[in-house]
C-alpha cells in the first residue's frame, strides 16, 4: 500500500543525507512491512509545500506491544530506506547550490565530486526545487542567526 505524509524539512533532509533511517507515525492507517511511503517536504512555517519528495520503504515495524515503555498504545516505529531516488544520466541537466550559495546549471558528468553533490541533497532536477531549498536554509539561518543574538 501507498501512504502519503507530510514531513518537516529537517527529517526530509536527514533521510536524503542517509542520517534517518525511521520514522515514527500515529498508526492511524496501519501500516504494514512493505508499504511505501511518499514523503512530502512541508515547510510549516509557511504552511506549503516545498514539491520535494521521496518514497521510502518501510522495511520493519516496532509497535507498542514490541516495546511498550517507550512506544505509545497508538503509534508505530517504522525502519525505513529509500526506495527511489533521482539519479540524473550522463549529460542530464541538473541544478545545484555552490558555496556562495548561488544556483548553478551544471551537466551531469559521472565525476566523484558530483556524486558526493548529488548524495548530500544537494542537487535537484529543477531551478524551482534548488530555490525552494535555498530558500528553506537561507530562512533558517536567519532564525539561527535571530535567536543566537536574542542570547546575547
Amino acid at each position: 500500500m501507498i501512504h502519503e505524509l507530510k514531513i518537516k524539512p529537517k527529517f526530509f533532509q536527514d533521510i536524503i543525507n542517509g542520517i534517518k533511517n525511521f520514522e515514527i507515525r500515529k498508526n492511524d492507517r496501519m501500516f504494514r512491512v512493505g508499504d511505501i511511503l511518499v514523503l512530502s517536504e512541508f515547510d510549516y512555517m509557511d504552511n506549503t509545500y516545498t514539491g520535494n519528495q521521496i518514497k521510502v520503504k518501510v522495511d520493519n515495524i516496532l509497535t507498542h506491544d514490541d516495546f511498550p515503555d517507550g512506544i505509545p498504545i497508538d503509534y508505530v516505529v517504522m525502519n525505513i530506506r529509500r526506495y527511489n531516488s533521482w539519479i540524473p544520466v550522463q549529460n542530464d541537466i541538473y541544478y545545484r547550490i555552490d558555496i556562495d550559495g548561488d544556483i548553478v546549471e551544471d551537466t551531469w558528468e559521472e565525476t566523484t565530486f558530483d556524486y558526493a553533490v548529488l548524495m548530500i541533497g544537494n542537487c535537484f532536477k529543477s531551478k524551482v526545487q534548488a530555490a525552494m531549498y535555498k530558500n528553506y536554509y537561507v530562512h533558517l539561518y536567519k532564525g539561527y542567526q535571530n535567536e543566537k543574538y536574542k542570547r546575547n
